[in-house]
Formats: C-alpha cells, structure tokens, sequence
C-alpha cells in the first residue's frame, strides 16, 4: 500500500507491506495522526526530490493531538543526511474532502 503525506514543506510517499498494514489496518484507516518509522529513500536531483519512507512500524497518535503545541516539533527527523537514512516523527493528518 502506498500512501501519501504532505504539509508546507513538500509531500513524502510511505510504503507499507501487506503484513504491516494488515496488523496496523484500524491504525491506518481511522487515526487521524499517526508516528511512522522507517527507512528514508530519496530519487532525483535535488530540489526534485521524491522522498519515500518505507514503514517498519506504525502507531495511532491520535490521542496525543490535544497536547501537541507550537513549540512541539514533528517534522522530519532524519539521522543520516545521505541519501538513505532512518526517519521517525511523521505526522499524518487525515483529510477526506
């Protein structure tokens, strides 16, 4: 499965293997923020990058969202500024319009 997120600074493709969406499908279909973790993949040239995460792991923050603040920081956090690198702290908004 592929899904897309997207806020201010550009778009990131997530990839999720059958075997993890099948034990995360409730997380996936109805959390409205979710943290993902996983391996960060970049193609293109720069400033035509097109990111994709593939998921390790999945877990519904939704209830987490009445604490979060300005000050809070979810953007992307990258451990290896090389092409390839470990990725944690994406949120996913849900928008169905």
């Amino acid at each position: 499965m592929f899904l897309t997120i997207e806020d201010e600074t550009g778009a990131i493709n997530l990839v999720i293997f059958p075997d993890l969406y099948a034990a995360n499908r409730r997380t996936v279909l109805t959390g409205r923020a979710l943290l993902v973790e996983g391996q960060l993949e970049k193609a293109g040239k720069p400033g035509g990058e097109v990111i994709h995460v593939i998921c390790r792991s999945m877990t519904d923050i939704t209830d987490q969202l009445s604490v979060l603040t300005d000050s809070l920081d979810l953007s992307l956090k990258v451990k290896n500024a090389s092409e390839t690198g470990s990725v944690r702290g994406i949120p996913m908004p849900r928008s169905f319009h």
